[in-house]
């Protein structure tokens, strides 16, 4: 089942200069970590104090053939992808595949968050909107 947003992607070439916009508008940095799968380098921006809730998630390539690469080449900068945190991610990527969407991964893996599992999804061209689904687990 769905949660909740967990966060916005916003697909960045200049993590240093998309952290001095997120400081324009009062957000901190509190959580930051590479998504090796996907090749890519995510900073969570949020109020000074949070830890938990909608973040701003910024998502840069650190290696040639990144997985954002290509929406970087065709779009530039700008909304990547809406995270909805999920309870249960096996049971809602399956859902979501037998109602028609396109599933972009096989199998969930390790988001760039200590405990966090994702996997990525496109609602189809209804609306353009890749959907990251996000489950944490805590040890």
């Amino acid at each position: 089942m769905i949660l909740g947003i967990d966060h916005i992607g916003i697909a960045v070439v200049d993590m240093e200069a998309a952290g001095e916009a997120m400081e324009l508008l009062a957000l901190s940095k509190f959580d930051a970590g590479i998504a090796e799968k996907y090749g890519v380098a995510c900073e969570f921006w949020g109020s000074p104090e949070q830890s938990k809730g909608v973040a701003i998630e910024l998502v840069a390539p650190v290696r040639k053939g990144a997985s954002i690469q290509g929406q970087l080449d065709r779009q530039g900068p700008g909304l990547y992808h809406v995270a909805f945190e999920v309870d249960d991610i096996d049971k809602e990527l399956s859902r979501l595949r037998g109602k028609g969407a396109i599933a972009i991964d096989r199998e969930p893996c390790a988001g760039a968050r200590e405990g966090m599992k994702v996997a990525f999804v496109y609602l189809g061209l209804s609306t353009g909107l890749l959907i990251e689904l996000v489950e944490y687990h805590t040890s």
